[in-house]
């Protein structure tokens, strides 16, 4: 998947392969997946049916990480402490396993 905001050599550092076919959308990576196009990194929240019911394989490797952690920003203002929700959140958030 592709940022039409984020020109290629942005994207140096993200590519696993000589050969990469780009889309915006990840419903169009996931069908042509399944389609049998080659592999994709797609979020586990979008193909976790898939992998359920066998009609996708999660390839195991070293350099994959939770993707909980992909694109998660929290701010809050440092004018005030954090209550309650806001300490068991960051608390959540710094216990998330990182091995997928």
């Amino acid at each position: 998947m592709r940022s039409r905001y984020r020109t290629p050599a942005d994207q140096t550092d993200e590519m696993k392969s000589s050969t990469i076919w780009n889309a915006e959308n990840p419903d169009l990576i996931l069908a042509l997946v399944l389609r049998g196009l080659g592999w994709a990194e797609l979020p586990m929240l979008s193909i976790h049916h898939h992998i359920a019911d066998g009609t996708l394989l999660r390839l195991a490797c070293s350099f994959q990480q939770s993707d909980e952690l992909e694109g998660i920003d929290v701010v809050w203002t440092e004018q005030r402490a954090l209550g309650r929700e806001g300490q068991w959140r960051r608390d959540q958030l710094l216990n998330v396993s990182q091995d997928g």
